[in-house]
């Protein structure tokens, strides 16, 4: 596998893939070392230069010539003219000593300080006490550090603050050169900006990671970019990652992972339609999770485990159970900071509103939700927030709503084009083209964004091999298999092998594993 020469050409890749986000050249790398020198180290320094161990400025007094009475100023002469200055200077030079040898304790009870903040959940006084021991320790520990501030904003759901020290970190890594802290620092950039839906410079990271990951750790990269091509509905390389994530699994029993995939499963088969499955893998994820992370409303990792599963239960219309886990989640939420899942709940709490035709309401929320932040949940915002308008009492003429209901289509097409979000690019053409026939104003925008939506069918080949029929635009079962390929789940059932889990893949000409069952055997 090729790797990086060394921090040159480290530093030119990143010049020409993300100029602006890193270090521009090496000068720069060496002022930001600077900048990042240790207060440990400040302190050394000073106390060499104030002592002049290594000049003949402080050695003069103890010098051949001044033995027998040269020119030289004794420190130890009480008569001498500068001894007051000389004895303040090494007084200074104790005083910037002790500081230099306290500067790493103090970092360390601060960074345990934080820990134990953490563990008693006290996030905020966590958040504290890990800032200030940035300030203290060297840059080994100031790179830990950040994995914890790291943590901490993820928790928050502070994403473009979780990627400013993911940046951060990934300087310290460079600086120091060593293969497995570059490799972490990439993995959180990677995470970072899948957050923040830029999934091209998430997959660009990941495959830059794993030139300098270990082994033993691929796996949470494979699960990132599977993730990546699902969100932008690349659903046969999101399956061959996810694939490979399952074969890290088998391996090393990361039950951790095994939630993250369950997860991902539940997701692809949600924005496919296919509910039923999509509700068995969230429900799974859920049981893993009370095994592996800290079950109560202060976990993050659980409550947005949990969190998956309520857009599910209200596409199958089980809205109760959808609203007492949204408000469930919002209070857990409320009480430890956690953005992320506050905007999640508006939204959902806006389309359980809107399908008890509530539409004032869910209109309300839909506004709240699409000023969060997030751009995904802005995304799926503006599409409720159309078919909200559309309903609203008829206070104003329904030519005007629906003109209102297509402006927020559109703003929403704009979005779903730069995230990159195939499926919703394709399902937007088609409502606008729906409401475009309604309104009868220009003709020839109904075939455009018909053609639009035909091309983008074509080239997402979201269709069935075995009956020819698309998926993804109604209600279906479906199976996806390691071979990347997705069937009817009634279709396949001729196809399974006898006495086996696999079915036969027309389209490859061979058996393949139902990818998504794997990981339920792992569960």
């Amino acid at each position: 596998m090729q790797q990086h020469g060394g921090a040159g050409d480290l530093t030119l890749q990143f010049h020409k893939k993300y100029p602006g986000e890193l270090p521009q050249s090496s000068s720069s790398l060496s002022r930001f070392a600077r900048q990042q020198r240790t207060a440990q180290e400040q302190r050394l320094l000073a106390y060499c230069l104030k002592a002049n161990l290594q000049s003949t400025t402080v050695t003069s007094g103890c010098c051949p010539d001044q033995k027998k009475g040269g020119g030289g100023v004794a420190l130890n002469n009480p008569n001498s003219a500068g001894n007051d200055a000389n004895e303040k200077e090494r007084s200074d030079c104790f005083l910037y000593l002790s500081e230099c040898l306290m500067g790493g304790l103090l970092a360390r009870h601060r960074i345990q300080a934080g820990i134990k903040n953490y563990k008693l959940q006290d996030y905020q006084a966590a958040y504290r006490e890990w800032v200030a021991a940035t300030r203290l320790c060297d840059n080994r520990e100031l790179f830990h550090t950040l994995n914890y501030l790291i943590s901490l904003s993820f928790d928050f759901g502070h994403f473009q603050k979780m990627l400013a020290l993911s940046v951060q970190q990934f300087q310290i890594g460079r600086f120091l050169n060593e293969r497995a802290l570059i490799a972490e620092s990439y993995l959180n950039l990677a995470t970072s900006r899948g957050l923040l839906c830029n999934w091209e410079l998430c997959l660009s990271y990941c495959k830059n990671c794993l030139l300098y990951l270990d082994a033993t750790k691929v796996g949470y990269v494979y699960m990132s970019i599977a993730c990546s091509y699902l969100e932008m509905n690349q659903f046969s390389a999101a399956i061959g990652f996810l694939k490979l994530t399952f074969d890290i699994c088998s391996k090393h029993e990361n039950q951790g992972l095994v939630v993250q995939a369950l997860v991902a499963c539940s997701g692809m088969f949600l924005t496919l339609k296919s509910y039923p499955e999509a509700r068995e893998f969230a429900m799974r994820a859920i049981e893993v999770a009370e095994t592996v992370f800290s079950v109560g409303p202060a976990s993050c990792r659980y409550r947005r485990t949990k969190v998956h599963v309520i857009p599910v239960q209200i596409k199958l219309r089980q809205l109760d159970d959808a609203f007492r886990l949204c408000e469930e989640s919002v209070r857990s939420s409320l009480e430890y900071h956690d953005r992320y899942v506050q905007a999640k709940c508006l939204l959902f709490f806006a389309d359980i509103h809107r399908l008890k035709s509530d539409y004032e309401v869910a209109y309300q929320s839909y506004q709240a939700a699409a000023d969060s932040g997030y751009q995904q949940i802005q995304l799926k915002a503006l599409v409720g927030m159309a078919k909200s308008v559309i309903k609203l009492s008829p206070s104003d003429d329904i030519r005007i709503r629906q003109n209102k209901a297509m402006g927020f289509y559109n703003n929403a097409l704009e979005l779903a084009t730069t995230l990159g979000c195939k499926l919703e690019i394709f399902r937007l053409h088609r409502r606008m083209a729906k409401l475009q026939s309604m309104l009868e104003d220009h003709p020839d925008e109904v075939d455009r964004h018909l053609r639009s939506a035909d091309g983008l069918s074509d080239e997402m080949q979201l269709f069935c091999d075995l009956c020819g029929s698309l998926y993804g635009l109604k209600r279906s079962q479906l199976k996806a298999l390691s071979c990347g390929h997705i069937y009817h789940t009634g279709c396949l059932l001729e196809k399974k092998r006898p006495g086996s889990s696999q079915y036969f893949c027309t389209t490859c000409r061979c058996f393949s594993e139902d990818i998504c069952e794997s990981f339920l055997s792992l569960a």
